[in-house]
């Protein structure tokens, strides 16, 4: 994210430790050589402790010299340059005294490990981590545990140092990671020959220690099982010492090292019974070889260094090994080195070492006695048997099956072949590197046996099978073509069919045909035919040549070897017995020899091979011969055999004969499919459980997972039966839980089958539920592409997620791994292979829990499983695994986000209740400690900011407080301000201060830090804290200007996008945190900070970049899933689409789609060809997606501002709005991804123009202004908005906003005539096509409903309702448009527009059925187009004019709704039936009189006939002042009012004489009646006089008030009413006044 140079330089911290530093090493994606934040942080901190490092002494050791524990301890006090405050509690004090005294380490060490460690245990409350054992133990149970606690810290701490060392030596990654860890190897190889000597001083040290360890107490057993841990490093360390020591060792070192062995009997003293015990045993062996040195140590006289030259030496080392109970390995060692020296010595009797060594050893033949009975005593011993037994322990190493190689090399000189040692010889060989086998095999003995063994086939075939099979090359060589073949005949028999050969006398040839048979033939059903003059050699048989004895022929004749394996194959198959041990033995080599070849072979190869094993098998084939071994095996239950079967069965499967093995697992009995099936559960209950061996379980299960990547592949080409693969596997499934269930509490000969099962067992299920749910979420598990898993998943989901069972027997063996590295203070995972396996088994745990719980919210979001009640009630447990490892932190973090982001439909569990205070404290204090830790891994950090993210949006608001406040929630509640004993310890505090750095972290660490941030301040709880802010606002203000200047250069690669993508998305969130601070923020301060940034210049004139989207790809896009279409007819691309919970990381080439199981399905140049193309347009589209995620958080950002700080908001951002609105035009909606984009600029651009209008005194400028009401009329007509039928859909549509826009700014207009005129075309542009246009829809469409409709009711209508609110805006557009000082030319435009736009057709039209539209029981559109016609007729006298002419009163007089105003009687009151009155009132006497006003005698006739028309309404209302009973309101008086006005504007206008005149009639005035009530001087007398009354009668005024709203109802029902009562006397009076004028 910036630059190296600007990282600034990372001091040592005293929350490092060296276990941060092992952690930072052993990264391998984004370690510190790849990061510069990371790799400070470890130069640092190895450049400060560097001497540490390379001291040969054990760590921290206490000097001989110095003084004993001291009284106190400082306060502050400094190591290698790291000071630490030391505010431990007096009782802590007291056990790092007590700790430092115990395994006697330096106090100021254990001090300063003390204090790191308290800083994550309570201080006050007591410890709990093991309750239960600890109390039994003891009666301290607090001090137990604490001591406890800091022993294992500090014991640990001196582990990880050579943990480090040798990682170092083993990982050139590691050791090139920083300029001291180079300097450090260097060191370490430099210095090599001192530090292998001084390992032997601490493995001493260790054991003497260990000795002084041995009560049963809990303390001391704590520190014996460290101390095991810490030898089992050491002895790792001193074994890649020797072999990367650039010295190599001293002679006194050798001789050290055997008086040690002989002191603990290969440490068997030291650990008698640990299970690191066999380890350290074979460790010890492996050491000794490499002390030894059998490579290079063949007795040479001029070594003077060599150990070999001194005499002394050579009889202390046999002395040594004579008085330690016997090893065989080093026994035969030490006799060939034995041998290699006397024979030395013997050929050089004078020399004067020969006669050192005679002296020291009595003579020659001494030696010779010593090294054949050491010989002697290896081999009573079954050194092959103790070889793989050995090789089994340390296999997990390659470099010690090297060193046990190396010695197989010396070995075989000095042995005969035999089968047992052939066999011992392939177990060590078939796991060493090349460079071994290459010399085992350019070894001349172990060419001779070779040789021997091929030349006796087939009476060698084990040894020739076991020697071959260590090199799958060496194999099909050998294999492929035989030229000998060894046969044992009576030699009475033989002697007459062979003469001696004429031109080799050493042979003989066959004087006729004769038949020789493979092994194990059965009736002589098949026979080899040797012709006539096949030659031979012969060799003496067992009873030497005479003619009662044996002879053997070794006869010249070639053949396939494969043709023979295939055949003896066959043979066996006929019939196996348990007590025939020689069959057995050939067949469990030839599995052994299959399985390599078919694993390290190509589909060609295996193919070759098995058509050369069927030459000779008969009907069946090999693979049909295999089956029926395996299933007489299962009747035998031979647990070795069957599982070496399983192996070359799962060898087939991966070399494409899966199809095979599915038809065979259907009709086998090695499952539950058929009759008397299930036959693998039998094996494994009554042969495997009862030896203790679960080879066939392991093999068993390592075949299921080949056939899950098959089932994947093959369902997709469908080769097999989809049904079929369907019920095999859920067979497969149904055993594999079932061993599942148990294996926990087996008993086992080689314990690391336990880890291995579990981790096997919980991949495969892991693996089944990914393939199903990890892709294609939006189809149902049966239409996908994995609809073969589905029976099996829904097995595992039914075993592990049932419901209201905590104790359901598949959840025993996860909540057991929990309990056990819980229940112990030292780390689970031991550098043995034991551990190795119990690290993979750990790990896939927790990947497969949080499958689990992602599968649960996806198919069973309502119902909570008992794996997750279980988790829950197992929190203390997870938080002590967390406290106490490490390296498990991230694995521990992991599974509580799952746990927590899982979906529940009612209230989820919380997690704070089932945490209770000690380990919610535990927790809030571990992730204080790592979040502010700058040496954590970046994978550490992100699984925590992850887990704070779901904590805050999971429903857990008790932790939510506890990790916001960092306090107890208790005393949180009390006071906000108000600091507990928890200190502080705010997670959200720390990661705000993380700001500072966020720079330097990679974008993907520094993303979920921001994800973090904004969901806390998302919570009311940040809200409701007070804090002082600044430096962290300003932080995030200078990030602002982050955002990349340029998009990525054309032609850049895809991982150029992908870190735009990052860069771009965490600049989004940064400004989405902004602006969720700027809306809960109540610091002024903070608050004027942001405000005034956001409304400077320049960061509003580069907001424009923000909002636009480039580079989208869109004929890419529909090319490729088109593209794929077509090449694989039967898939659609949509369906590799990953589901959003299997997606790793924002973004990636691979996010998107899944291309493990593409790669799978798919093959060859075409699909690696369409695999790039699938890739561009993914990283396109998330290119895009990050570019619109940015410009929808700016749009937040702005809009918040709008609503927080409109009264400051610089006039710029009105131009802004402009801009988003024409590149809403510009851009248009290229597809579905661009949509909230679109609508975040429409959204966004109202809410700026809604905060200016509400602005006071605010002029803008007014080209800004017609800028924006330019842009917003072209996108209204644009084919994106398409205005026409948004008005006509019920769908939500982007108009409104842009037409709220637009009334926005025509108000803000405010008559700059200017404009208006300068640009009156496009005004009146606007008029037409918004204003007039949506009119005419919008009425004939609420027309068409009425008229397709008569009557009914509209009020449930949703377009209806939606219409309602577009005609209220388009009203209010009209009326701010026709109130704008228009120029005479464009008001004259604007009314022609009006008639030939038919805007007022649609308005007459629907007013003359508006009686038929019912919108909840009312007429609600009479009203509107009377509204409408209002303000037309209010606008301007030529749009008045217009209106006239083409029938505005024939409208309002023949409209159906206006006859029964006619009519008379309508009355405001009840209100509910008022509708008729407001027309009257509010709508058609306000138009008549305003027409009257405008056009004066020039429109007489129609006023005259208008007030004929209504007279009946006229003297209903004026006839209702003189009843007494009949109510009064304030409608009532304005509708009098205007009534009044009328007969005043008439009376004017002279119509009575124009009346008389037109008529021709004699009748006096007072005769005419136009306004009845009124018309005459004592009309209006009597009428003054009525209202006179009611004025001087209040009270009884009172009683005749009605209501004309619910508003005045309102008033009159309060204490207020009397104001509300004067106010109606007011109006009364005005009214009485105007009757007088």
């Amino acid at each position: 994210m910036v630059s190296k140079e600007s990282v600034a330089v990372v001091m040592p911290d005293a929350a490092w430790t060296f276990e941060h530093a092992l952690l930072l090493l052993q990264q391998e994606r984004q370690g510190p050589k790849e990061d510069h934040l990371l790799g400070q942080c470890l130069e640092s901190f190895l450049k400060a402790n560097s001497e540490i490092y390379t001291a040969g002494n054990l760590p921290f050791t206490a000097k001989k010299t110095a003084n004993t524990i001291p009284a106190t301890f400082p306060k502050q006090f400094t190591i290698r340059s790291v000071q630490y405050e030391n505010d431990l509690l007096d009782s802590s004090l007291e056990y790092t005294k007590e700790i430092a005294s115990s395994i006697n380490l330096d106090p100021l060490e254990v001090l300063r490990v003390t204090i790191t460690a308290s800083k994550r245990i309570p201080k006050l409350r007591p410890l709990r981590l093991t309750e239960d054992s600890l109390k039994s133990l003891v009666e301290d149970s607090d001090k137990a545990e604490k001591m406890s606690y800091f022993t294992v810290q500090v014991l640990r701490e001196q582990r990880t140092i050579v943990r480090t060392c040798l990682l170092l030596i083993k990982n050139k990654h590691a050791a090139e990671a920083t300029q001291t860890s180079r300097r450090i190897f260097a060191s370490i190889v430099d210095k090599g020959d001192d530090l292998i000597a001084s390992q032997l001083d601490r493995i001493d040290a260790i054991t003497e220690q260990m000795t002084h360890h041995r009560s049963q107490n809990f303390f001391d057993a704590i520190i014996l099982r460290e101390l095991s841990l810490t030898l089992l490093d050491i002895l790792h360390y001193t074994c890649y010492l020797v072999l990367v020591s650039s010295r190599g060792f001293t002679k006194p070192t050798v001789s050290r090292w055997f008086l040690l062995m002989t002191k603990t009997d290969y440490l068997a003293k030291a650990v008698p019974s640990s299970d690191v015990s066999d380890t350290l045993e074979s460790l010890c062996t492996i050491a000794t070889l490499l002390f030894l040195d059998l490579d290079f140590n063949f007795g040479s006289l001029t070594d003077n260094s060599s150990y070999m030259n001194d005499p002394d030496d050579m009889l202390q080392i046999t002395n040594s090994i004579l008085d330690t109970p016997a090893n065989p390995i080093v026994l035969y060692a030490w006799s060939i080195l034995l041998h290699r020296k006397y024979t030395v010595l013997q050929s050089q009797p004078d020399h004067p070492k020969t006669l050192s060594f005679i002296e020291r050893f009595g003579s020659l033949a001494a030696i010779e006695n010593q090294y054949t009975s050491f010989a002697a005593e290896a081999a009573r011993l079954d050194v092959p048997a103790t070889l793989r037994r050995c090789h089994g322990l340390i296999s997990y190493d390659p470099v010690y099956c090297d060193v046990l190689g190396s010695f197989a090399i010396s070995f075989v000189p000095y042995v005969k072949m035999a089968d047992d040692i052939t066999a011992g010889i392939a177990r060590i060989m078939s796991s060493a590197s090349e460079d071994i086998v290459k010399r085992f095999f350019n070894n001349p003995a172990a060419q001779d046996m070779l040789s021997l063994a091929r030349a006796k086939l087939p009476l060698s075939l084990r040894s020739f099978i076991a020697l071959t099979s260590i090199n799958t090359n060496l194999a099909l060589e050998e294999f492929e073509t035989l030229s000998s073949y060894m046969q044992a005949f009576s030699q009475s028999d033989f002697c007459y069919k062979y003469a001696i050969d004429d031109a080799n006398p050493d042979l003989v040839r066959l004087l006729q045909d004769i038949d020789v048979y493979p092994p194990f033939e059965p009736g002589k059903e098949l026979s080899l035919l040797l012709r006539e003059g096949t030659k031979a050699q012969l060799f003496p048989g067992k009873s030497g040549k005479d003619e009662n004895g044996e002879v053997v022929a070794a006869f010249l004749y070639e053949y396939s070897g494969w043709a023979l394996l295939g055949r003896v194959l066959r043979n066996l198959s006929t019939h196996l017995d348990r007590n025939d041990s020689d069959k057995l033995a050939l067949l469990s080599q030839i599995f052994t020899l299959l399985a390599r070849v078919f694993t390290e072979s190509d589909n060609a190869t295996t193919e070759h091979v098995i058509y050369s094993m069927n030459a000779f098998v008969g009907e069946n084939d090999i693979i049909d011969i295999i089956f029926r071994v395996l299933d007489q095996l299962l009747v035998l239950r031979d647990v070795s055999l069957l599982a070496g079967c399983v192996d070359v069965i799962t060898a087939f499967a991966a070399r494409g004969y899966a199809y095979r093995v599915w038809s065979y697992l259907y009709k086998s009995s090695l499952l539950g499919l058929q009759p008397r099936g299930g036959l693998a559960s039998t094996v494994r209950g009554m042969a495997e459980t009862v030896e203790g061996d679960f080879s066939f379980t392991v093999s068993l299960l390592q075949l299921s997972s080949i056939l899950v990547d098959d089932c994947i592949v093959e369902d997709a080409k469908s080769h097999v039966s989809r049904k079929l693969k369907g019920q095999v596997f859920d067979r497969l499934v149904a055993y594999c839980l079932q061993a599942f269930e148990s294996f926990v509490s087996w008993k086992y000969l080689t314990p690391s089958q336990r880890p291995r099962i579990g981790e096997l067992c919980v991949r495969l299920f892991n693996n089944i539920l990914s393939a199903l749910y990890g892709i294609d979420e939006n189809s149902a598990p049966e239409k996908r592409i994995n609809a073969a898993f589905c029976e099996p998943a829904r097995r595992i989901t039914n075993a592990f997620l049932v419901t209201k069972h905590p104790g359901a027997r598949c959840l025993l063996p996860l909540m057991a791994l929990v309990d056990s590295i819980a229940s112990q203070y030292s780390d689970c995972f031991s550098s043995d292979k034991h551990g190795c396996w119990t690290r993979q088994w750990v790990r896939e745990s927790s990947q497969f829990v949080g499958t689990l719980i992602k599968v649960r919210s996806a198919v069973r979001p309502d119902s909570p499983s008992s794996l997750e009640l279980s988790l829950c009630t197992r929190l203390p447990q997870l938080v002590t695994i967390y406290l106490n490892n490490p390296d498990k932190r991230q694995l521990v973090a992991e599974l509580l986000t799952a746990l927590v982001g899982a979906k529940w439909t009612k209230e989820p569990p919380s997690l704070l209740t089932h945490l209770r205070p000690t380990h919610a404290e535990i927790l809030l204090r571990c992730l204080s400690c790592d979040m502010a830790n700058r040496a954590g891994t970046y994978g550490l950090k992100m699984s925590l900011y992850d887990f704070f993210s779901s904590v805050m949006e999971g429903g857990q608001e008790g932790l939510s407080i506890v990790f916001i406040t960092g306090r107890d929630i208790k005393e949180s509640m009390k006071d906000s301000r108000k600091d507990s004993g928890y200190g502080a310890l705010s997670l959200l505090s720390i990661m705000k201060r993380d700001v500072a750095v966020i720079a330097q972290y990679p974008s993907n660490v520094a993303l979920h830090l921001a994800d973090a941030i904004s969901l806390a301040f998302s919570s009311w709880i940040s809200a409701e804290q007070e804090a002082d802010d600044t430096s962290f606002v300003k932080q995030l203000l200078t990030k602002l200007d982050d955002f990349p200047k340029t998009t990525v250069p054309e032609g850049s690669d895809s991982q150029a996008y992908i870190d735009y993508c990052y860069e771009v998305l965490l600049l989004s969130k940064v400004t989405e945190i902004v602006s969720i601070y700027l809306f809960v923020s109540r610091s002024r301060q903070e608050r004027q900070l942001i405000l005034q940034r956001l409304n400077e210049t320049k960061f509003i004139d580069n907001l424009a970049s923000k909002f636009q989207i480039s580079g989208y790809q869109e004929s890419a896009q529909d090319a490729v899933k088109d593209k794929f279409h077509e090449i694989w007819p039967q898939f659609q691309l949509s369906q590799f689409v990953r589901a959003s919970s299997y997606r790793k990381h924002h973004f990636g080439k691979e996010s998107v789609y899944c291309f493990e199981l593409m790669d799978l399905i798919f093959d060859g140049t075409q699909w690696q060809q369409m695999r790039k193309e699938i890739v561009a347009a993914s990283v396109n589209l998330q290119y895009v997606s990050a570019q619109i995620s940015t410009a929808k958080a700016y749009a937040a950002l702005v809009t918040c501002l709008c609503k927080v700080g409109a009264s400051e908001l610089n006039v710029r951002y009105l131009r802004l709005a402009g801009t988003l609105l024409r590149a809403c035009d510009d851009e248009g909606i290229p597809s579905g991804l661009f949509y909230s984009v679109f609508q975040a600029r429409i959204e966004l651009a109202f809410y700026i123009c809604l905060s200016f209008s509400q602005k006071k005194q605010f002029t803008p400028d007014g080209m800004t202004l017609f800028n924006v009401i330019t842009s917003d009329s072209r996108l209204l007509d644009s084919r994106e908005i398409n205005l026409t039928q948004g008005l006509l859909s019920d769908g939500v549509s982007f108009y409104k906003p842009l037409l709220r826009i637009l009334l926005i700014c025509i108000g803000l207009l405010r008559g700059d005539s200017n404009l208006l005129i300068e640009y009156s075309a496009t005004f009146c542009d606007i008029f037409s096509e918004v204003i007039c246009r949506s009119t005419k829809l919008l009425f004939d469409s609420i027309r068409a409903s009425a008229l397709k409709s008569p009557n009914a009711e509209l009020g449930n209508s949703k377009l209806v309702a939606k219409q309602v609110d577009d005609v209220t805006i388009v009203l209010s557009m009209l009326k701010s448009f026709l109130h704008l000082n228009l120029p005479e030319d464009l008001q004259h435009s604007v009314a022609k527009v009006a008639i030939n736009s038919g805007a007022f057709r649609s308005l007459a039209s629907l007013y003359s059925v508006s009686h038929l539209i019912k919108v909840n029981g009312e007429e609600i559109f009479a009203d509107y187009a009377l509204m409408f016609i209002y303000e037309m007729v209010s606008s301007s006298k030529a749009m008045a004019h217009n209106l006239l002419q083409n029938g505005l009163f024939s409208v309002l007089l023949e409209s159906p709704i206006s006859v029964r105003i006619q009519a008379g009687n309508v009355r405001p009151y009840p209100i509910s039936r008022s509708r008729l009155q407001h027309l009257w009132s509010n709508g058609i006497l306000p138009i008549v009189l305003q027409i009257l006003k405008l056009f004066g005698d020039s429109v007489l006739p129609e006023a005259c006939l208008f007030a004929t028309a209504f007279d009946k309404q006229i003297n209903s209302t004026i006839q209702a002042w003189f009843e007494t009973d009949s109510a009064i309101s304030t409608q009532f008086i304005e509708e009098t009012s205007q009534i009044i006005v009328l007969a005043k504007a008439l009376s004017s206008l002279d119509a009575y004489n124009y009346i008389r005149n037109s008529t021709a009639t004699d009748e006096e005035e007072g005769a005419i009646r136009l306004v009845p009530g009124l018309d005459t001087a004592d009309d209006r007398h009597k009428l003054a006089a009525a209202l006179n009354y009611l004025i001087s009668h209040p009270k009884y005024l009172t009683l005749r008030i009605i209501p004309s709203n619910s508003e005045e109802q309102r008033a009159l029902q309060s204490d207020d009413s009397v104001k509300f009562i004067e106010g109606f006397l007011a109006k009364l009076k005005e009214l009485k006044a105007s009757l007088e004028d």
